[in-house]
This record gives structure tokens, sequence and C-alpha cells, in this order.
């Protein structure tokens, strides 16, 4: 019998122990969809809070770069590579230098989301063409009925890593969707206006708002305004023919406006001294939702007056957008060159 206890006793402490510790070990296993809720990175600061609200407190989110940073100019940090490496869903716009890197990884198998979601892949999504005939990845989620698109992929794609979460996240997509809709859905009734652009985010602006650009001042933001491509901005705006101006930038108070870049502080200039309105196109990296932005932009739409020229009467517009770009291709054509501006990526 002595021997029979000397072995039980043991045993008895090893599953004790077992018992105590292995809730611990299991913790530093699990992925975060079990213990510690869903992990989402997403890689533009605005839309990180309309994703923040379709999850409420079911998940954690987090933007990758911060708020106030430009994507474009952004390199991934230690902390980075560490918050993407337990990250169960990635929503990436993969158009920044930061965002291929963070492609590179997930093609490598470094990174291992539940889910990886390029938002221009999704289903229903419509890319505006360039003149050059390229997509515009520029602004494409300010597209309404694209920024709907991803909203409705992602909570399909939370409700699978999460089924419990069912019911809140297709009320909250419902509520999201409702609110981009309603927004333009309001100016459905309204002339339609010849534009002026600055940077390659407004296209999606103008197609939304039915805004006819006439100008876009370039289609490189990081390249630097050029004296031939103001002048002949200027030369536009005097004509007559343009009756509303799109910016990006914040507006402050006191009718105040802080351009993005140094095409939109450009445009600014310009347009007010032609004194003719401005709708301000806030730019992604504010930390405000994408959905917000949408109803500012539908909001500012509403209170241009079509008093001042270059409106066109409803239902005219035709199916493409006269983009005048700045490039030397453009220089050297007519100023009535035509771009289709409206294609489907295929999946």
């Amino acid at each position: 019998m002595g021997g029979v206890h000397a072995v039980r006793v043991p045993l008895v402490l090893l599953a004790l122990l077992v018992a105590l510790f292995l809730p611990v070990l299991a913790h530093s296993e699990r992925s975060g969809l079990e213990e510690d809720g869903i992990l989402v990175i997403a890689t533009l600061t605005s839309f990180a809070k309309d994703i923040e609200f379709l999850c409420d407190d079911r998940a954690q989110v987090l933007s990758i770069p911060p708020a106030g940073v430009d994507p474009h100019t952004y390199s991934l940090r230690p902390q980075d590579y560490e918050r993407l490496r337990r990250a169960d869903v990635i929503v990436t716009t993969l158009h920044t230098p930061f965002e291929y890197e963070v492609d590179r990884l997930v093609a490598q198998g470094e990174l291992k989301p539940e889910a990886y979601i390029v938002a221009y892949e999704v289903p229903g999504i419509a890319l505006l063409e360039n003149p050059m005939g390229k997509p515009n990845l520029h602004g494409f989620l300010y597209s309404p009925e694209n920024y709907v698109a991803v909203i409705r992929y992602i909570a399909g794609v939370l409700v699978e890593l999460d089924e419990t979460g069912r019911s809140l996240y297709t009320e909250r997509a419902r509520i999201l969707e409702t609110r981009a809709l309603e927004a333009m859905r309001a100016l459905e009734a309204r002339e339609e206006l010849v534009g002026i652009a600055s940077t390659p985010i407004a296209q999606y602006v103008g197609e939304a708002l039915k805004i006819q650009l006439a100008l876009m001042l370039t289609w490189d933001p990081e390249v630097p305004p050029t004296p031939k491509s103001l002048e002949h901005a200027r030369r536009l705006l005097e004509s007559g023919t343009v009756s509303v101006a799109l910016i990006s930038g914040v507006a402050e108070s006191q009718g105040e406006v802080r351009p993005y870049t140094a095409y939109d502080r450009a445009l600014l200039e310009l347009a007010r001294t032609a004194k003719i309105p401005i709708i301000v196109i806030p730019p992604p990296t504010v930390d405000r939702p994408l959905v917000e932005i949408i109803e500012q932009i539908a909001s500012s739409h509403a209170s241009v007056t079509t008093s001042k020229g270059g409106s066109m009467p409803t239902g005219t517009r035709p199916s493409t957008v006269a983009l005048l770009a700045l490039g030397a291709a453009a220089v050297l054509a007519a100023a009535s060159v035509v771009y289709k501006t409206r294609s489907r990526r295929g999946m």
C-alpha cells in the first residue's frame, strides 16, 4: 500500500498544477477571437472609426497609421508589426507603400489574419479611371455605393468569425448604409454643376454629387503644382464655366479652411479670387467616421448655389465626365477631351 501512495500523491499534485496553469497557457495560445475579442486593423484612419461603430464592444479596432498622419509617407513601426501579427482581420485600401509592405507579409505567410480584406476587391466596388486609363485608388470609399459595399462585406466577415454577434453587426451595417445613401438621395433633384478639383480624391466626390469636373489639377498629389497648371486653372475659373471648386482639407472656425496638399492650397486661393463656392473634402487622415464625412460633403453641396453659371439641367449629364488633366498629354490635347470614368473591376 505504501508504494501505491508514493505514486498517487505526486499525480494528484500534478493534476492540481495542470488545473491551475492550463488556462494561463491556453490563453497565450488562443487567438483574439476566443478570449480578447476580435482585433481589427484598418489602414485608413477615418474608415477605422466606421468599423469601430460596426463592432461596438465586440472587437478592438486599431488604425495604422494613427490619425493625422499621411498614409502615403508612413512607414511601419515595430509596434505596428506586433499589432498586425495579432490581427484577426486586416482591412486595407492597398495603394500606399506601407500597405504594399503589409500585403507582402500576408502573401509570404508572415501575417496570418483570419480575414484579409482589400477594399477595392470587394464585390460591388466601382472604380473610376484616370486619364491614363488606370483605376483611381484615391478616395474610392468616398463613393457612398462603394462605402456601403465594403461595410456590408466587413459585416459579413465579422458574422463568420463571431456568429453570436450577427444581430449587432447586421443592424449596425444597416445604420451606416442608411446614413450614407440618404445623404446623397437628398441631392437627387438638384441641378448638376460644373466644377474644378485639386486632387484625385475629388473624382469620387464629384461623381457622387453629380458634378462634372472640367479640370483636375493633378493625378499625383506628391508632385508640386506647376505654373502652367495653375494658369490653366485660373483661365478656366475666369471663363465663368465653373461654378464650384472641390478641395481636400479641414474646415475650421469662421469659414477658414486648412488645405491638405499644395494643390488644395493653390486651388483654394484661386477659387476665392474667382468668388466661387468651395466644397471642402475632409482627408482620410481625420479622426472621424467616413460616413460622417460623406454627410458633411452632401450638406456642403446642398448649400452651394447655382446662380453663377456652370450648371447643367438635371438629366442632361453625359455618362462620361470631362477631365482635363494637366500632364503633358492633356496639355497637347484639346480642352474638350472626354475620359471614361466608370469601370467595374473584375474579380
